[in-house]
């Protein structure tokens, strides 16, 4: 190695898999109270979601000269 080299190699790779959010029961509940003087009109709007992906992180190692995991490959889902 020369004394001042500069690499123009990438030090961190992080991947992120394609993913998708899926929204779905929209739907609306309406209640109505009626024991009251004052009927009162209760609307509820309900919403789920939910998605997954899968992540990564690695390094590059100068001493062998190839990627090395600094995160393995882990995949999450979110529901919502």
């Amino acid at each position: 190695m020369l004394i001042g080299q500069l690499y123009q190699l990438p030090v961190i790779d992080f991947n992120v898999d394609p993913f998708e959010i899926n929204l779905s029961n929209w739907s609306r509940e309406v209640s109505r109270s009626l024991s009251s003087p004052t009927s009162v009109l209760t609307v509820r709007l309900q919403l789920s979601c939910a998605t997954s992906f899968g992540i990564k992180m690695q390094y590059w190692n100068l001493m062998n000269s190839h990627w090395e995991p600094l995160i393995d490959p882990w995949k999450m889902s979110l529901q919502a």
